[in-house]
C-alpha cells in the first residue's frame, strides 16, 4: 500500500510566486495522474452610506471577477502548455482565504496545498499573517511550500526527518510514493533529544518497513540534538535534498516549537520545498 495525490490545490494571486507554485503542481500531477485546480479568492468590497441609518452595502464587482476569471484561464492555458494531459480545473471564489480554501478541500477531495514561499521571510511577519503559515497550520490536508527561485520539480532527493512518532505510517507511505513517482533517493534522518532516543528508535524500525524495497536509495542517520530545525536545514544542504518531508502533525507540539524557533529556523535555513504531510480526510486516497 502507497500513497498517492489525486487532486492539488493551487491558491493563485498572479504574481511569479504562485506560478512558481502551479509549476511544480503541474510538474507533480503529470506524474501522480493529479488533477489541479488554480483557485484565486478575492475579497467582497463593500461602501459604507453617510446619513443617521448607516449601512454596508456591496460593490458591484461582476467587472472585476470577469476580470479574474479571465486571468485563471490565462493561468490555465499557460500550465497546460507546459504540461499537456493533465486535467486543469479553475475556481474563483469570495471570502476568507482559508475559510474557503478548507471548504473546497472537504467538497472536492484535495489532498495537497502547493503554495508559494518567500524563502527567507520576517518570522515576525510569518508568524502574524502570512498565507503560508495559515495554510501549513490550517489546512485539512498536507501542504507544500515551493520557495519563490526554486525551479526545479522533480525530487530526485529527499530528506525524511522523524521529529515525533505521530502520523509515521502515513509519512513512510507518502514517503515510498514520492520514491516511486520520481526514482529518489531517500535520507531518513531521526532526530531526538536524549529523553526520547529509544522510543524513536523503535518506532523508526517499525515505520521504515514500507521503504525497505527500496534499501539500495536509502539512508538512515539518528542525530541527538536540542536544536532538530539546524540539523534538518544542515543535512538538506549536505545532501542536496530537493525536498523535505515534515509531518503537519508538529504543528500541534506548538510549545516545542516555539521553544527553539523551529519554524523560523526551518523556513530562514531550508531554501528547497517543504512538503507538511497530513493524512487526508478522504479514505480514496489510500490505493
Amino acid at each position: 500500500m502507497s500513497l498517492s495525490f489525486k487532486h492539488i490545490l493551487v491558491p493563485v494571486d498572479f504574481t511569479p510566486l504562485s506560478e512558481n507554485a502551479a509549476a511544480m503542481a503541474m510538474a507533480m500531477a503529470q506524474r501522480h495522474e493529479a488533477k489541479v485546480t488554480l483557485m484565486h479568492i478575492y475579497h467582497q468590497p463593500a461602501i459604507i452610506t453617510g446619513g443617521g441609518g448607516q449601512a454596508i452595502v456591496p460593490v458591484d464587482v461582476s467587472e472585476h471577477e470577469a476580470n479574474y476569471q479571465r486571468l485563471l484561464e490565462s493561468a490555465k492555458s499557460s500550465a497546460q502548455e507546459r504540461h499537456s494531459g493533465v486535467e486543469v480545473k479553475t475556481e474563483l471564489r469570495s471570502g476568507g482565504f482559508m475559510e474557503e480554501i478548507n471548504q473546497y478541500v472537504q467538497d472536492h477531495a484535495v489532498d495537497l496545498i502547493v503554495v508559494g514561499s518567500n524563502g527567507r521571510q520576517n518570522f515576525q511577519k510569518f508568524l502574524l499573517g502570512s498565507f503560508s503559515y495559515d495554510a501549513i497550520s490550517s489546512a485539512l490536508c498536507s501542504v507544500l511550500l515551493v520557495p519563490e527561485l526554486h525551479a526545479k520539480y522533480s525530487f530526485g532527493r529527499i530528506l525524511l526527518p522523524i521529529r515525533n512518532v505521530e502520523h509515521l505510517t502515513h509519512k513512510m507511505l507518502l514517503a515510498k510514493s514520492l520514491v516511486e513517482k520520481n526514482g529518489s533517493f531517500i535520507n531518513v534522518l531521526g532526530i531526538s533529544d536524549l529523553g526520547s532516543a529509544s522510543e524513536l528508535r523503535v518506532a523508526a524500525k517499525q515505520a521504515l518497513k514500507p521503504l525497505l524495497e527500496y534499501s539500495e536509495r536509502l539512508e538512515v542517520e539518528i542525530s541527538i540534538t536540542q536544536d532538530s530545525a539546524e540539523v534538518i536545514a544542515r543535512s538538506a544542504q549536505e545532501n542536496q535534498s530537493d525536498l523535505v518531508l515534515l509531518s503537519a502533525s508538529d504543528q500541534d507540539t506548538w510549545k516545542s516549537f516555539m521553544a527553539e524557533n523551529f519554524f523560523k529556523k526551518v523556513i530562514n535555513a531550508t531554501l528547497v520545498p517543504l512538503l507538511f504531510a497530513r493524512p487526508s480526510q478522504d479514505p480514496n486516497t489510500y490505493l
